[in-house]
């Protein structure tokens, strides 16, 4: 049989991006269209005016927003099939940071893939399928959104008129706490027994909320963990 060889491309942008200062942004971004050796410069020309970028300054005027720009525009021109982004939205403006958003899920729907490195963790949650958490330097978990937050349980706040119903024998509960309100219960799993053992209980409100990213995050990491 014959055997055929398949190029995948891959784009970076680092956390720090350091420019030549004497070039101007539409040199860096032509200097940065040879490396991979190939770009669509018409949605290179789309992505300057979206990203806001003013390709006629030299790159020593730049703030740091507008050389992250710069690599960002550089990077997704090649509509590389893998792209590596380290804190890429780090000094940009939260207009050009929607923007940003917009072009990753453009990405992601053409079925391609991205991976993202943040501290951001609201951006990571907004934008991601699949998470790793980092301590130590060792990944201690990889799962989708949606799992994790399964896995790390919904915090239910319960409004009762009367006491409160005994659910200490009830699946899935791994901590009850009396509220103005009511109580609030500290769930994993499935919901169906802490509504049963709530039917004769007089139930004025209830409201669910689920472990953001950044409380999981945490959970790994101790309370007074950073990333």
């Amino acid at each position: 049989g014959e055997c055929k060889q398949v190029r995948h491309h891959l784009a970076y942008v680092p956390a720090d991006v350091n420019l030549g200062p004497r070039l101007t942004g539409a040199q860096c971004l032509t200097l940065f269209g040879r490396v991979p050796g190939s770009v669509d410069t018409k949605f290179r020309d789309q992505l300057v005016g979206r990203f806001q970028l003013d390709t006629s300054k030299r790159a020593r005027a730049y703030s740091k927003g507008n050389r992250q720009k710069v690599a960002l525009v550089a990077a997704l021109a090649t509509r590389a099939d893998l792209l590596l982004l380290d804190e890429p939205t780090s000094g940009l403006d939260p207009l050009i940071e929607a923007e940003f958003v917009r072009s990753v899920r453009e990405v992601a729907a053409q079925g391609r893939t991205v991976f993202l490195s943040s501290h951001i963790l609201s951006e990571v949650e907004t934008l991601c399928a699949r998470v790793g958490i980092l301590r130590d330097g060792k990944l201690v978990e990889v799962a989708d959104v949606s799992a994790l937050r399964t896995m790390h349980g919904t915090e239910l706040d319960v409004d009762l008129d009367g006491p409160s119903p005994d659910l200490t024998r009830v699946r899935g509960i791994s901590r009850v706490d009396e509220t103005p309100e009511g109580i609030r219960v500290q769930l994993s799993g499935e919901p169906g027994p802490l509504l049963r053992a709530l039917a004769p209980a007089a139930v004025t409100g209830l409201r669910a909320r689920e472990a953001s990213l950044e409380e999981i995050f945490l959970g790994y990491h101790g309370s007074g963990g950073t990333g």
